[in-house]
C-alpha cells in the first residue's frame, strides 16, 4: 500500500509526502523495496538532486538485479553528464536484461567512440 499511497501523493503534486511513503518501505520488502528506491530516485532526479537520485537508483538495482527501469534512468543521467564509461556499463547491464533498443545501440557506438578517441 505504501507504493500506491506514494504514487497518489505524487500525482496530487505532493512529492514530499510521496517520498515519505516510499522511504517507509524497508529494503527487506523485495520487489516493493526496489520499486520504492526507484521512485525516490526518479523524484530526486526531477528535483535536480543528481547525486541522491543516482544513489537511490543504484540501490534499486542492488535490491533487484533484473530491474531495467533504474538502469534506463542511470543511462539517461550518465549520457547527459557525458560519463562514457558509466554509459557503457549501463548498456551492458540492460543488454543482460533485455535486447537493446535502437537509440541505445546508437548511444553505445557514440559512447565507445568518445571514450576511445579522447585527446
Amino acid at each position: 500500500p505504501r507504493l500506491y499511497l506514494g504514487q497518489l501523493s505524487r500525482e496530487r503534486g505532493d512529492s514530499e509526502q510521496a517520498m515519505a511513503h516510499w522511504r517507509a518501505v524497508p529494503d527487506s520488502a523485495g520487489r516493493d523495496a526496489a520499486t520504492a528506491r526507484y521512485l525516490e530516485g526518479v523524484v530526486s532526479l526531477d528535483r535536480r538532486e543528481s547525486a541522491a537520485g543516482e544513489a537511490l537508483l543504484q540501490q534499486a538495482i542492488r535490491l533487484r538485479l533484473d530491474y531495467a527501469a533504474p538502469h534506463e534512468r542511470l543511462l539517461e543521467l550518465y549520457a547527459s553528464q557525458m560519463r562514457g564509461d558509466e554509459v557503457l556499463e549501463q548498456l551492458a547491464a540492460l543488454e543482460r536484461i533485455r535486447p537493446l533498443k535502437l537509440d541505445e545501440l546508437i548511444l553505445r557506438v557514440v559512447a565507445h567512440e568518445r571514450i576511445t578517441n579522447v585527446d
